[in-house]
Protein backbone atom coordinates (compact mmCIF):
# COMPACT_ATOMS: atom_id res chain seq x y z
CA UNK A 1 0.00 0.00 0.00
CA UNK A 2 1.36 3.52 -0.44
CA UNK A 3 2.76 5.20 2.02
CA UNK A 4 0.73 8.00 3.50
CA UNK A 5 1.49 11.30 2.63
CA UNK A 6 2.14 12.64 6.05
CA UNK A 7 5.19 10.22 5.64
CA UNK A 8 8.91 12.00 5.48
CA UNK A 9 10.28 10.82 1.94
CA UNK A 10 13.43 9.52 2.31
CA UNK A 11 16.67 11.33 1.11
CA UNK A 12 18.41 11.55 -2.19
CA UNK A 13 21.61 11.37 -2.51
CA UNK A 14 23.03 14.55 -4.15
CA UNK A 15 25.01 14.25 -7.23
CA UNK A 16 27.95 16.50 -8.56
CA UNK A 17 27.69 19.24 -5.93
CA UNK A 18 31.50 18.12 -5.20
CA UNK A 19 32.72 18.03 -8.46
CA UNK A 20 31.29 21.25 -9.20
CA UNK A 21 33.29 22.73 -5.96
CA UNK A 22 35.85 20.99 -6.92
CA UNK A 23 35.97 22.26 -10.89
CA UNK A 24 35.78 25.71 -9.25
CA UNK A 25 38.47 25.59 -7.24
CA UNK A 26 40.61 24.39 -10.22
CA UNK A 27 39.52 26.85 -12.17
CA UNK A 28 40.24 29.83 -9.60
CA UNK A 29 43.87 28.03 -9.47
CA UNK A 30 44.50 27.92 -12.82
CA UNK A 31 42.57 31.65 -13.35
CA UNK A 32 45.62 33.03 -10.28
CA UNK A 33 48.13 31.40 -11.60
CA UNK A 34 47.86 32.70 -15.32
CA UNK A 35 47.25 36.23 -13.92
CA UNK A 36 50.47 35.57 -11.89
CA UNK A 37 52.30 34.25 -14.69
CA UNK A 38 50.81 37.38 -17.01
CA UNK A 39 52.20 39.89 -14.20
CA UNK A 40 55.90 38.26 -13.99
CA UNK A 41 56.72 38.23 -17.60
CA UNK A 42 55.30 41.78 -17.54
CA UNK A 43 57.64 42.85 -15.06
CA UNK A 44 60.42 40.79 -16.79
CA UNK A 45 59.65 42.41 -19.81
CA UNK A 46 59.37 46.02 -17.95
CA UNK A 47 62.76 45.52 -16.35
CA UNK A 48 64.54 44.57 -19.51
CA UNK A 49 63.35 47.50 -21.50
CA UNK A 50 64.56 49.63 -18.64
CA UNK A 51 67.69 48.08 -18.56
CA UNK A 52 68.05 48.86 -22.43
CA UNK A 53 66.87 52.09 -22.05
CA UNK A 54 69.52 52.25 -19.54
CA UNK A 55 71.77 51.58 -21.43
CA UNK A 56 71.08 53.00 -24.49
CA UNK A 57 70.91 56.53 -22.90
CA UNK A 58 74.58 55.91 -21.57
CA UNK A 59 75.54 54.89 -25.10
CA UNK A 60 74.31 57.98 -26.84
CA UNK A 61 76.47 59.79 -24.38
CA UNK A 62 79.91 58.84 -25.72
CA UNK A 63 80.29 60.36 -29.26
CA UNK A 64 81.16 56.97 -30.51
CA UNK A 65 79.42 55.89 -34.15
CA UNK A 66 79.79 52.19 -33.27
CA UNK A 67 77.85 53.03 -30.30
CA UNK A 68 75.43 55.01 -31.81
CA UNK A 69 74.85 52.54 -34.10
CA UNK A 70 74.37 49.84 -31.43
CA UNK A 71 71.60 51.88 -29.79
CA UNK A 72 69.55 50.87 -32.92
CA UNK A 73 69.36 47.12 -32.51
CA UNK A 74 68.57 47.59 -28.59
CA UNK A 75 65.95 50.37 -29.34
CA UNK A 76 63.96 48.01 -31.19
CA UNK A 77 64.39 45.31 -28.89
CA UNK A 78 62.66 47.47 -26.47
CA UNK A 79 59.82 48.75 -28.19
CA UNK A 80 59.23 45.08 -28.62
CA UNK A 81 58.73 45.18 -24.97
CA UNK A 82 56.90 47.91 -24.89
CA UNK A 83 56.05 50.26 -27.86
CA UNK A 84 54.10 52.56 -26.14
CA UNK A 85 57.40 53.48 -24.16
CA UNK A 86 57.83 57.26 -23.70
CA UNK A 87 61.48 56.95 -22.37
CA UNK A 88 62.43 54.83 -25.69
CA UNK A 89 60.52 57.34 -27.83
CA UNK A 90 62.86 60.01 -26.54
CA UNK A 91 65.90 57.62 -27.37
CA UNK A 92 64.80 57.12 -30.25
CA UNK A 93 64.67 61.11 -31.30
CA UNK A 94 68.00 61.29 -29.35
CA UNK A 95 69.54 58.94 -31.92
CA UNK A 96 68.52 60.45 -34.96
CA UNK A 97 69.59 64.12 -33.77
CA UNK A 98 72.87 62.74 -33.02
CA UNK A 99 73.25 60.63 -35.69
CA UNK A 100 72.39 63.84 -38.05
CA UNK A 101 75.28 66.01 -35.99
CA UNK A 102 77.82 62.70 -35.89
CA UNK A 103 77.07 60.54 -38.55
CA UNK A 104 78.21 60.60 -42.57
CA UNK A 105 76.03 61.03 -45.26
CA UNK A 106 72.04 61.66 -45.01
CA UNK A 107 70.05 60.74 -41.57
CA UNK A 108 66.96 59.91 -41.88
CA UNK A 109 63.67 59.22 -39.03
CA UNK A 110 63.82 61.79 -37.92
CA UNK A 111 60.49 63.22 -38.40
CA UNK A 112 59.05 59.60 -37.92
CA UNK A 113 61.01 59.79 -34.47
CA UNK A 114 59.07 63.06 -33.91
CA UNK A 115 55.77 61.30 -34.38
CA UNK A 116 56.41 58.53 -32.53
CA UNK A 117 56.84 60.25 -29.53
CA UNK A 118 54.18 62.77 -30.22
CA UNK A 119 51.92 59.39 -30.18
CA UNK A 120 53.02 58.22 -26.81
CA UNK A 121 52.76 61.53 -24.91
CA UNK A 122 56.00 63.01 -25.13
CA UNK A 123 55.66 67.13 -24.46
CA UNK A 124 56.40 69.23 -27.30
CA UNK A 125 59.49 71.09 -25.32
CA UNK A 126 61.12 67.62 -25.53
CA UNK A 127 60.07 66.97 -29.66
CA UNK A 128 61.68 70.55 -30.08
CA UNK A 129 65.42 69.41 -30.98
CA UNK A 130 63.87 66.83 -33.72
CA UNK A 131 61.88 69.57 -35.03
CA UNK A 132 65.30 71.93 -35.29
CA UNK A 133 67.75 68.59 -36.56
CA UNK A 134 65.07 68.45 -39.35
CA UNK A 135 64.97 71.47 -40.88
CA UNK A 136 69.24 71.05 -40.76
CA UNK A 137 69.33 68.05 -42.55
CA UNK A 138 67.57 69.45 -44.99
CA UNK A 139 69.99 72.06 -45.07
CA UNK A 140 67.04 74.79 -44.43
CA UNK A 141 68.85 76.98 -42.15
CA UNK A 142 66.68 79.42 -42.25
CA UNK A 143 63.57 77.75 -41.52
CA UNK A 144 65.81 76.17 -38.87
CA UNK A 145 67.23 79.47 -37.47
CA UNK A 146 63.79 80.18 -37.02
CA UNK A 147 62.29 77.79 -35.21
CA UNK A 148 65.05 78.80 -32.76
CA UNK A 149 63.15 82.16 -31.76
CA UNK A 150 59.98 79.91 -30.87
CA UNK A 151 61.08 76.87 -29.23
CA UNK A 152 64.01 78.80 -27.00
CA UNK A 153 61.62 79.93 -23.99
CA UNK A 154 60.32 76.35 -24.12
CA UNK A 155 62.81 73.99 -24.57
CA UNK A 156 66.15 75.99 -23.05
CA UNK A 157 66.79 73.36 -20.75
CA UNK A 158 67.01 70.41 -22.98
CA UNK A 159 70.85 69.61 -23.83
CA UNK A 160 69.80 67.61 -26.92
CA UNK A 161 67.51 70.89 -28.45
CA UNK A 162 70.51 73.37 -27.34
CA UNK A 163 73.14 70.93 -29.08
CA UNK A 164 70.79 70.55 -32.43
CA UNK A 165 70.77 74.52 -32.01
CA UNK A 166 74.67 74.92 -31.94
CA UNK A 167 74.91 72.70 -34.91
CA UNK A 168 72.69 75.30 -36.76
CA UNK A 169 74.09 78.33 -35.79
CA UNK A 170 77.44 76.57 -36.56
CA UNK A 171 76.67 75.69 -39.78
CA UNK A 172 75.60 79.13 -40.80
CA UNK A 173 78.07 80.74 -39.41
CA UNK A 174 77.17 82.77 -36.45
CA UNK A 175 79.51 82.57 -33.44
CA UNK A 176 76.61 82.09 -30.68
CA UNK A 177 76.84 78.33 -31.86
CA UNK A 178 79.68 78.20 -28.99
CA UNK A 179 76.95 79.64 -26.35
CA UNK A 180 74.67 76.78 -27.35
CA UNK A 181 77.37 73.72 -27.14
CA UNK A 182 78.32 75.42 -23.69
CA UNK A 183 74.40 75.14 -22.53
CA UNK A 184 74.15 71.46 -23.82
CA UNK A 185 77.19 70.73 -21.76
CA UNK A 186 76.27 72.44 -18.64
CA UNK A 187 72.18 70.65 -19.30
CA UNK A 188 74.14 67.08 -19.45
CA UNK A 189 77.83 66.74 -17.90
CA UNK A 190 78.32 63.09 -19.35
CA UNK A 191 77.57 64.72 -22.89
CA UNK A 192 80.93 63.38 -25.15
CA UNK A 193 79.40 64.95 -28.32
CA UNK A 194 78.92 68.68 -26.66
CA UNK A 195 82.38 68.56 -25.82
CA UNK A 196 83.67 67.40 -29.39
CA UNK A 197 81.39 70.03 -31.24
CA UNK A 198 82.33 72.90 -28.75
CA UNK A 199 85.67 71.42 -28.41
CA UNK A 200 85.93 71.87 -32.63
CA UNK A 201 84.39 75.22 -33.05
CA UNK A 202 86.67 77.23 -30.18
CA UNK A 203 89.90 75.86 -31.89
CA UNK A 204 88.46 77.01 -35.34
CA UNK A 205 87.13 80.37 -33.71
CA UNK A 206 89.46 81.50 -30.89
CA UNK A 207 92.16 79.27 -30.96
CA UNK A 208 93.87 75.77 -28.78
CA UNK A 209 94.13 77.63 -25.51
CA UNK A 210 90.39 78.59 -25.76
CA UNK A 211 89.65 74.82 -26.30
CA UNK A 212 91.94 73.51 -24.04
CA UNK A 213 89.72 73.20 -20.55
CA UNK A 214 87.07 71.06 -22.78
CA UNK A 215 89.49 68.81 -24.16
CA UNK A 216 91.10 68.51 -20.60
CA UNK A 217 87.76 67.82 -19.10
CA UNK A 218 87.00 65.43 -22.26
CA UNK A 219 90.21 63.39 -21.19
CA UNK A 220 88.67 62.87 -17.47
CA UNK A 221 85.66 61.52 -19.31
CA UNK A 222 87.21 58.84 -21.99
CA UNK A 223 90.67 58.90 -21.02
CA UNK A 224 91.74 58.18 -24.60
CA UNK A 225 89.30 57.92 -27.39
CA UNK A 226 90.03 58.34 -31.12
CA UNK A 227 87.42 61.65 -31.19
CA UNK A 228 90.34 63.51 -28.52
CA UNK A 229 93.26 62.49 -30.88
CA UNK A 230 91.71 63.99 -33.30
CA UNK A 231 90.83 66.74 -31.36
CA UNK A 232 94.51 67.16 -30.53
CA UNK A 233 95.41 67.06 -33.49
CA UNK A 234 93.33 69.78 -34.45
CA UNK A 235 94.80 71.56 -31.84
CA UNK A 236 98.52 71.12 -33.19
CA UNK A 237 97.38 71.91 -36.87
CA UNK A 238 95.85 75.52 -35.77
CA UNK A 239 98.19 75.84 -32.70
CA UNK A 240 100.51 79.48 -33.03
CA UNK A 241 103.46 77.64 -32.78
CA UNK A 242 103.41 74.92 -34.90
CA UNK A 243 106.13 72.83 -35.84
CA UNK A 244 107.72 69.84 -35.33
CA UNK A 245 106.47 66.40 -35.07
CA UNK A 246 102.99 65.83 -34.28
CA UNK A 247 102.76 65.36 -30.26
CA UNK A 248 102.14 61.27 -29.45
CA UNK A 249 98.03 62.47 -27.72
CA UNK A 250 97.23 63.46 -31.31
CA UNK A 251 98.60 60.53 -33.48
CA UNK A 252 95.33 58.12 -34.96
CA UNK A 253 96.16 54.54 -36.15
CA UNK A 254 94.09 53.81 -39.30
CA UNK A 255 91.69 52.00 -37.48
CA UNK A 256 91.02 55.11 -35.18
CA UNK A 257 90.82 57.29 -37.96
CA UNK A 258 87.53 55.18 -39.50
CA UNK A 259 86.15 55.32 -35.64
CA UNK A 260 85.87 59.23 -36.19
CA UNK A 261 82.42 61.28 -36.37
CA UNK A 262 81.73 63.42 -38.94
CA UNK A 263 82.79 66.63 -37.54
CA UNK A 264 86.32 65.27 -36.96
CA UNK A 265 86.85 63.21 -40.58
CA UNK A 266 88.92 66.02 -41.59
CA UNK A 267 91.01 65.72 -39.17
CA UNK A 268 93.53 63.28 -40.77
CA UNK A 269 94.11 65.03 -44.62
CA UNK A 270 94.45 68.22 -42.22
CA UNK A 271 97.66 66.64 -39.85
CA UNK A 272 98.99 65.62 -42.88
CA UNK A 273 98.88 68.47 -45.06
CA UNK A 274 100.21 70.86 -42.60
CA UNK A 275 103.14 68.19 -41.06
CA UNK A 276 103.74 68.17 -44.82
CA UNK A 277 104.12 72.55 -44.74
CA UNK A 278 106.45 72.34 -42.05
CA UNK A 279 108.83 70.19 -44.09
CA UNK A 280 108.16 72.48 -47.28
CA UNK A 281 106.60 70.13 -49.42
CA UNK A 282 104.11 72.31 -50.54
CA UNK A 283 102.73 70.17 -53.07
CA UNK A 284 101.68 67.16 -50.79
CA UNK A 285 100.40 69.71 -48.60
CA UNK A 286 98.09 71.07 -51.08
CA UNK A 287 96.72 67.57 -52.15
CA UNK A 288 96.09 66.73 -48.86
CA UNK A 289 94.52 69.91 -48.54
CA UNK A 290 91.95 69.61 -51.68
CA UNK A 291 91.15 66.54 -49.93
CA UNK A 292 90.02 68.19 -46.20
CA UNK A 293 88.06 71.15 -48.14
CA UNK A 294 85.73 68.41 -49.91
CA UNK A 295 84.61 67.31 -46.07
CA UNK A 296 85.01 70.96 -44.76
CA UNK A 297 81.07 71.01 -42.92
CA UNK A 298 81.32 74.26 -41.44
CA UNK A 299 82.41 77.76 -42.53
CA UNK A 300 84.76 78.14 -39.95
CA UNK A 301 86.41 74.70 -41.21
CA UNK A 302 86.32 75.91 -44.82
CA UNK A 303 87.89 79.10 -44.24
CA UNK A 304 90.51 77.83 -41.65
CA UNK A 305 91.89 75.05 -44.02
CA UNK A 306 91.42 77.99 -46.51
CA UNK A 307 94.23 80.70 -44.50
CA UNK A 308 96.58 76.97 -44.71
CA UNK A 309 95.63 76.82 -47.98
CA UNK A 310 97.50 79.87 -48.66
CA UNK A 311 100.45 79.16 -47.61
CA UNK A 312 101.00 76.41 -50.14
CA UNK A 313 100.77 79.56 -52.59
CA UNK A 314 97.95 77.67 -54.45
CA UNK A 315 95.84 80.30 -55.36
CA UNK A 316 93.15 78.25 -56.85
CA UNK A 317 92.91 75.88 -53.86
CA UNK A 318 92.74 78.65 -51.26
CA UNK A 319 89.58 80.13 -53.71
CA UNK A 320 88.08 76.82 -53.80
CA UNK A 321 88.04 77.32 -50.04
CA UNK A 322 86.86 80.36 -49.69
CA UNK A 323 83.61 79.35 -52.19
CA UNK A 324 82.74 76.49 -50.10
CA UNK A 325 82.90 78.80 -46.80
CA UNK A 326 80.88 81.38 -48.81
CA UNK A 327 78.82 78.58 -49.79
CA UNK A 328 77.89 78.07 -46.48
CA UNK A 329 77.15 81.31 -44.91
CA UNK A 330 77.41 84.16 -47.35
CA UNK A 331 77.55 86.58 -44.55
CA UNK A 332 80.27 84.46 -42.43
CA UNK A 333 83.06 87.68 -41.79
CA UNK A 334 86.15 85.11 -41.41
CA UNK A 335 85.08 83.53 -45.10
CA UNK A 336 85.32 87.05 -46.71
CA UNK A 337 88.18 87.90 -45.09
CA UNK A 338 89.72 84.82 -46.67
CA UNK A 339 88.45 85.95 -50.22
CA UNK A 340 90.34 89.22 -49.24
CA UNK A 341 93.40 87.02 -48.44
CA UNK A 342 92.93 84.96 -51.54
CA UNK A 343 93.20 88.18 -53.50
CA UNK A 344 95.85 89.65 -52.29
CA UNK A 345 97.88 86.34 -52.93
CA UNK A 346 96.59 86.88 -56.48
CA UNK A 347 97.89 90.50 -56.42
CA UNK A 348 94.55 91.89 -57.18
CA UNK A 349 93.78 95.08 -54.47
CA UNK A 350 90.84 95.99 -55.90
CA UNK A 351 88.92 92.73 -55.26
CA UNK A 352 90.02 92.52 -51.80
CA UNK A 353 88.83 95.99 -51.17
CA UNK A 354 85.60 94.84 -52.52
CA UNK A 355 85.87 91.76 -50.11
CA UNK A 356 86.06 93.32 -47.22
CA UNK A 357 83.24 95.90 -47.73
CA UNK A 358 80.95 95.79 -44.84
CA UNK A 359 83.71 94.02 -42.03
CA UNK A 360 84.70 95.91 -39.35
CA UNK A 361 86.88 98.79 -39.78
CA UNK A 362 89.05 97.79 -36.42
CA UNK A 363 89.20 94.00 -38.19
CA UNK A 364 92.56 93.01 -38.44
CA UNK A 365 92.04 91.19 -41.98
CA UNK A 366 90.38 95.22 -43.22
CA UNK A 367 93.52 96.52 -41.79
CA UNK A 368 95.95 94.54 -44.07
CA UNK A 369 93.93 95.25 -46.96
CA UNK A 370 94.32 98.97 -46.11
CA UNK A 371 98.14 98.29 -45.87
CA UNK A 372 98.23 96.72 -48.89
CA UNK A 373 96.80 99.21 -51.03
CA UNK A 374 98.54 102.28 -48.77
CA UNK A 375 101.80 100.57 -49.73
CA UNK A 376 100.95 100.21 -53.63
CA UNK A 377 99.94 103.71 -53.64
CA UNK A 378 103.51 104.28 -51.90
CA UNK A 379 101.50 106.30 -48.77
CA UNK A 380 103.92 105.27 -46.01
CA UNK A 381 101.18 107.83 -43.70
CA UNK A 382 98.59 105.57 -44.52
CA UNK A 383 100.53 102.69 -43.98
CA UNK A 384 101.77 103.39 -40.71
CA UNK A 385 98.02 104.39 -39.66
CA UNK A 386 96.74 100.71 -40.98
CA UNK A 387 99.63 98.95 -39.16
CA UNK A 388 98.66 100.85 -35.87
CA UNK A 389 94.65 99.58 -36.65
CA UNK A 390 96.50 96.23 -36.47
CA UNK A 391 97.85 97.39 -33.02
CA UNK A 392 99.36 94.14 -31.72
CA UNK A 393 98.78 91.78 -34.48
CA UNK A 394 101.19 93.46 -36.41
CA UNK A 395 103.96 91.53 -34.95
CA UNK A 396 102.56 88.19 -35.99
CA UNK A 397 104.52 86.25 -39.19
CA UNK A 398 101.49 86.53 -41.39
CA UNK A 399 102.25 90.78 -41.55
CA UNK A 400 105.88 90.95 -41.29
CA UNK A 401 106.84 92.59 -44.18
CA UNK A 402 103.67 94.82 -43.86
CA UNK A 403 105.79 95.89 -40.84
CA UNK A 404 108.98 96.96 -42.80
CA UNK A 405 106.89 97.91 -45.26
CA UNK A 406 107.34 101.75 -44.32
CA UNK A 407 111.23 101.48 -44.18
CA UNK A 408 111.17 99.89 -47.66
CA UNK A 409 109.00 103.37 -49.28
CA UNK A 410 111.62 104.93 -47.38
CA UNK A 411 114.69 103.08 -49.00
CA UNK A 412 115.87 102.51 -45.68
CA UNK A 413 114.68 99.38 -45.02
CA UNK A 414 118.26 97.20 -44.83
CA UNK A 415 117.21 93.87 -44.36
CA UNK A 416 119.62 91.35 -45.41
CA UNK A 417 118.96 88.38 -48.45
CA UNK A 418 118.25 85.76 -45.46
CA UNK A 419 115.17 88.21 -43.73
CA UNK A 420 114.10 89.00 -47.06
CA UNK A 421 113.85 85.32 -48.22
CA UNK A 422 112.24 84.46 -45.11
CA UNK A 423 109.38 87.51 -46.02
CA UNK A 424 108.64 86.29 -49.36
CA UNK A 425 106.60 83.48 -49.03
CA UNK A 426 102.50 83.37 -49.80
CA UNK A 427 101.85 82.99 -46.02
CA UNK A 428 103.24 86.43 -45.64
CA UNK A 429 100.75 89.64 -47.00
CA UNK A 430 102.31 91.38 -50.08
CA UNK A 431 105.23 89.90 -48.70
CA UNK A 432 106.79 88.36 -52.18
CA UNK A 433 106.65 91.83 -53.47
CA UNK A 434 107.66 93.87 -50.69
CA UNK A 435 110.94 91.74 -50.28
CA UNK A 436 111.44 91.74 -54.02
CA UNK A 437 111.05 96.16 -53.76
CA UNK A 438 113.64 95.84 -51.03
CA UNK A 439 115.98 93.54 -53.13
CA UNK A 440 115.52 95.69 -55.98
CA UNK A 441 115.91 99.11 -54.37
CA UNK A 442 119.73 97.48 -52.29
CA UNK A 443 120.57 96.57 -56.14
CA UNK A 444 120.49 92.82 -55.46
CA UNK A 445 119.38 91.80 -58.94
CA UNK A 446 119.89 87.79 -58.51
CA UNK A 447 117.97 88.04 -55.36
CA UNK A 448 115.06 89.60 -56.56
CA UNK A 449 115.22 87.77 -59.95
CA UNK A 450 115.00 84.09 -57.74
CA UNK A 451 112.18 85.83 -55.73
CA UNK A 452 109.88 86.34 -58.52
CA UNK A 453 110.47 82.95 -59.81
CA UNK A 454 109.32 81.67 -56.77
CA UNK A 455 105.39 81.91 -58.54
CA UNK A 456 104.17 83.03 -61.87
CA UNK A 457 101.40 85.61 -60.73
CA UNK A 458 99.94 87.81 -63.93
CA UNK A 459 98.55 90.22 -62.03
CA UNK A 460 99.41 94.17 -62.56
CA UNK A 461 101.31 94.20 -59.09
CA UNK A 462 103.77 91.39 -59.95
CA UNK A 463 104.39 92.30 -63.41
CA UNK A 464 105.20 95.86 -62.03
CA UNK A 465 107.90 94.14 -60.17
CA UNK A 466 109.23 91.93 -63.27
CA UNK A 467 109.26 95.17 -65.61
CA UNK A 468 111.23 96.87 -62.77
CA UNK A 469 113.61 93.95 -62.81
CA UNK A 470 113.85 93.54 -66.75
CA UNK A 471 114.91 97.15 -66.71
CA UNK A 472 117.68 96.81 -64.33
CA UNK A 473 118.62 93.68 -66.18
CA UNK A 474 119.04 96.07 -69.32
CA UNK A 475 116.31 93.72 -71.41
CA UNK A 476 114.09 97.34 -72.09
CA UNK A 477 111.68 95.80 -74.73
CA UNK A 478 110.49 93.00 -72.20
CA UNK A 479 110.55 95.22 -69.84
CA UNK A 480 108.30 97.74 -72.10
CA UNK A 481 106.21 94.26 -73.17
CA UNK A 482 105.89 93.70 -69.36
CA UNK A 483 104.92 97.02 -68.06
CA UNK A 484 102.42 97.29 -70.86
CA UNK A 485 100.45 93.85 -70.09
CA UNK A 486 100.37 95.34 -66.21
CA UNK A 487 98.50 98.90 -67.14
CA UNK A 488 95.54 96.46 -68.24
CA UNK A 489 94.59 96.14 -64.81
CA UNK A 490 94.03 99.32 -62.13
CA UNK A 491 96.92 101.22 -62.44
CA UNK A 492 99.03 101.85 -58.94
CA UNK A 493 102.15 104.79 -58.82
CA UNK A 494 104.19 102.56 -58.55
CA UNK A 495 103.39 100.76 -62.07
CA UNK A 496 103.29 104.55 -63.86
CA UNK A 497 106.74 105.56 -62.40
CA UNK A 498 108.12 101.97 -63.24
CA UNK A 499 106.46 102.51 -67.13
CA UNK A 500 107.61 106.36 -67.07
CA UNK A 501 111.33 105.68 -66.18
CA UNK A 502 111.68 103.12 -69.37
CA UNK A 503 109.75 105.01 -71.60
CA UNK A 504 112.47 107.49 -70.76
CA UNK A 505 115.24 105.54 -71.27
CA UNK A 506 113.60 103.91 -74.89
CA UNK A 507 113.82 108.07 -75.72
CA UNK A 508 110.00 107.81 -76.12
CA UNK A 509 109.77 111.48 -74.14
CA UNK A 510 106.51 111.75 -75.42
CA UNK A 511 104.69 108.54 -74.44
CA UNK A 512 106.07 109.09 -71.21
CA UNK A 513 104.72 113.01 -70.85
CA UNK A 514 100.98 111.25 -71.96
CA UNK A 515 101.38 108.83 -69.62
CA UNK A 516 102.13 111.40 -66.78
CA UNK A 517 98.70 113.23 -68.33
CA UNK A 518 96.60 110.18 -67.70
CA UNK A 519 96.87 109.28 -64.64
CA UNK A 520 97.58 112.91 -62.56
CA UNK A 521 95.26 111.87 -59.28
CA UNK A 522 96.74 108.23 -59.23
CA UNK A 523 100.25 109.88 -58.93
CA UNK A 524 99.13 113.01 -57.13
CA UNK A 525 102.87 115.15 -56.31
CA UNK A 526 104.35 112.74 -58.39
CA UNK A 527 103.50 113.87 -61.79
CA UNK A 528 105.32 117.04 -61.41
CA UNK A 529 108.61 114.83 -60.35
CA UNK A 530 107.49 112.94 -63.39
Amino acid sequence: AAAPVWEKAPKQKSRGTLALALLIVLVSAAGGGAYEYSRRVKAERALEAAALNAEVDRLLDTGRLADLAATETKLARSFDLDSRSAKAARLWLENRVLGALLSDGPTSGIDSAVHRGRAVGLEEKDLAAGRVASFLVEADLAGASALLARWDPIAGRDPLYQLAAGAVLERAGDARAAERYAAARALDARSVPADILLARLLVLEQGPSAARPILDALRAKVKDSAALRALEALAFAFGAERAGELPEAARLSPEQARELPAPLKVVPALTEAVLALDRNELEAAAAALDRAIKVADTPALATSLGFLAIETGDEQLARKAALRALGLSALYPRARALAARVALLGGRIDEAEKAIEGLEATSADVAVVRAVAAYEKLDAADLTTALETLGQAKDATAFAALAEGPRVLRGAAGLSAERLQELAVPAISWGELIAVDAALDGGRVDLAETLLARRQVSAAAHLARRARLLRYQGKLDEALATSEAALSGTPTPALLIERTYELIDAGKIDAGRALIAKYPATLGPMAGFL
